[in-house]
C-alpha cells in the first residue's frame, strides 16, 4: 500500500454500481484518473495508531478517535461530521463524510476504527481507516455519477453498532 494508484473513476463508479446497485442509472461521467497516495495513508495509518493505540468500543477514546478523523478529512478540504448515538445501550461514534454526485444513487464505504481491547488496530483496522482518507482526497473536488459516503464507524468488535447506527 506504499505505491500512488491510478483507478478510472467512471470505470470504477460503474462496475460498483453494477456489483451492488444493479444498472446504472446515470450516464457515466468522463474519463478521470483517481490517484490514490498510498505513502500517505500508510503515513495516516501510522499517525492514528502512534497517537491512540488499542481503541475498545464504548469509551472516552473512541469518541476521541472519531473527532481525530473528522479533523484529519477536514484538514484535506473535505466537509465531515461525527454521529454519535446508542446502539443495544452501547456509546457509538461514527465519522462520516460525504461526496455528493449526479443522480439518486449511494455508494457507502466502510472501515472501522475500533480495535480489540489487546491490540492496537493497524490491520483491524486503522488501515481501513487511512483507505477512507485517502479516498477523500482523490475523490474531493471530482464529478462523481453517484454520492459516496465514506464512514469510520465505532464498535465492529463488539457486534457492529456503528454500522447499525448508520
Amino acid at each position: 500500500m506504499r505505491a500512488a494508484w491510478s483507478i478510472p473513476v467512471a470505470s470504477l463508479s460503474t462496475l460498483l454500481l453494477c456489483l451492488f446497485l444493479g444498472r446504472a442509472s446515470t450516464p457515466p461521467l468522463p474519463h478521470q484518473d483517481l490517484r490514490f497516495d498510498g505513502d500517505r495513508a500508510f503515513a495516516d495509518l501510522k499517525d492514528l495508531v502512534a497517537k491512540f493505540g488499542p481503541r475498545p468500543a464504548g469509551g472516552k477514546r473512541t469518541r476521541e478517535v472519531a473527532a481525530w478523523i473528522r479533523d484529519r478529512f477536514e484538514e484535506n478540504g473535505v466537509d465531515a461530521r461525527v454521529s454519535s448515538g446508542n446502539v443495544r445501550g452501547e456509546p457509538v461514534h461514527n465519522t462520516i463524510a460525504m461526496f455528493p454526485g449526479k443522480g439518486d444513487r449511494f455508494l457507502v464505504v466502510l472501515g472501522h476504527h475500533d480495535s480489540v481491547p489487546s491490540a492496537p488496530g493497524a490491520e483491524d483496522n486503522a488501515s481501513a481507516v487511512a483507505a477512507l482518507l485517502g479516498l477523500a482526497r482523490a475523490l474531493k473536488g471530482r464529478p462523481l455519477g453517484l454520492t459516496v459516503v465514506l464512514c469510520a464507524t465505532d464498535a465492529e468488535e463488539t457486534g457492529g453498532a456503528g454500522a447499525e447506527l448508520l
